[in-house]
């Protein structure tokens, strides 16, 4: 098993909006279910970058293309929220919301860094108990902002989004490598 932290790349384009506040408040807190909203309009902030399949918005966030929602649809967790944001000059993105807040790191075994602030964490252990079940999208409860994370080569699941990502050849996502597990 694998843990990767999941972010969109800045080698990509990114969006924003008029709205920015508000936006941020409806992707900040990813670990909590939005419902029912109407996103504010978009627009492409950062026009000289490279245009993938999913675009930054905020820490955390995915927001995609048609494409890569198609590609990954069936390994998103059920609980995933799917809302339709109008971009100017590319027409709608879907950004998918992760309500999902595990808590599979193992706090003793991990080596942390604390200041004044907060603590950081700068070597992840995980309970491989906790991961085998869990879904293929998840945040934990130790990290602001709610990264997003995801776990691949669970053997008895079929749910890899880190895999489906690749062999879909989608763009746009960048994942850094926390922890790796073999039997």
């Amino acid at each position: 098993m694998i843990v990767y932290r999941v972010s969109a790349s800045l080698e990509f384009q990114g969006i924003t909006s008029d709205e920015y506040d508000r936006v941020f408040d409806l992707t900040k807190n990813g670990a909590e279910v939005i419902g029912d909203c109407v996103f504010p309009e978009c627009y492409v902030s950062s026009l000289k970058e490279k245009r993938g399949n999913f675009f930054r918005i905020t820490s955390g966030s995915l927001l995609c293309d048609d494409l890569a929602k198609n590609a990954l649809s069936e390994v998103l967790p059920n609980k995933c929220e799917f809302i339709t944001v109008k971009v100017e000059d590319i027409g709608t993105l879907t950004f998918i919301n992760v309500p999902i807040k595990l808590n599979p790191i193992d706090e003793d075994r991990s080596i942390w860094k604390a200041d004044k602030k907060r603590k950081t964490i700068l070597k992840y252990e995980f309970d491989t108990a906790e991961l085998v079940d869990a879904p293929c999208l998840f945040r934990v409860p130790q990290h602001r902002y709610n990264k997003l994370m995801t776990v691949t080569g669970r053997p008895a699941y079929n749910d890899d989004f880190y895999t489906r990502y690749h062999d879909a050849g989608l763009t746009g996502l960048e994942f850094s490598k926390l922890w790796s597990y073999e039997n």
